[in-house]
């Protein structure tokens, strides 16, 4: 827990591993030049200063952002949570910013996914987008956390995506860039959200 000063990470060598979740109120935990290995995040005020690209930053519980500043740099942060009941379940809750975002349920994986976002919150990819589920394993289900309010999942102008196999629910991408997901089924309420393919019509002599 980090309610005040602080606290700097101090290489890519160096991971702070955090069993029982990591709760930020006041401060700074500057981990741009190191590793975060967590169950959860919870910031409620202060700043936390995420990996940058050269570190990881994993998540194996849920994501909550009530106050307080978090700056994504230029890392990913991976939710990767996978077994035990209920605890491959994760859930995004408050307007958070990311630069990468990813969630993979790998082909061993047995149990259904669901990936929450909080109804009404919007959640920024300014970088990377990455839903999928491995042939073989059951669809991760994107979900609202009160249906059928929307929450918000936003793409920004010059991000890339790897969408595949996923559930669709109460989840609106139109703020942001079109999500298109192969091997993808939307149910109802997901404006924005393309299943299969999509056609491009190129206006001009020729690429370059």
């Amino acid at each position: 827990n980090l309610s005040g000063g602080t606290l700097t990470l101090p290489a890519d060598t160096v991971t702070l591993t955090v069993g029982g979740g990591l709760n930020v109120s006041g401060g700074t935990l500057d981990a741009e030049d190191g590793n975060i290995d967590t169950v959860g995040v919870n910031i409620s005020g202060g700043e936390l200063q995420a990996p940058d690209a050269g570190g990881t930053f994993t998540v194996s519980g849920d994501f909550t952002r009530s106050a307080g500043t978090f700056t994504p740099n230029d890392g990913t942060v991976t939710f990767d949570g996978t077994s035990g009941v209920g605890a491959h379940n994760q859930t995004i809750t408050g307007n958070t910013t990311f630069r990468g975002f990813k969630k993979e349920v790998t082909a061993d994986i047995v149990q259904t996914h669901t990936l929450t976002f909080t109804a009404g919150s919007e959640t920024t990819v300014a970088g990377y987008l990455t839903l999928k589920a491995q042939d073989g394993s059951p669809q991760l289900q994107i979900r609202s956390s009160a249906t059928p309010a929307v929450a918000y999942l936003t793409l920004s102008a010059g991000g890339g995506q790897d969408i595949r196999n996923v559930d669709v629910l109460d989840n609106s991408a139109a703020n942001g860039l079109m999500l298109v997901g192969r091997g993808t089924s939307v149910k109802s309420n997901a404006p924005n959200w393309e299943v299969g393919g999509v056609t491009i019509n190129w206006i001009g002599r020729q690429s370059t």
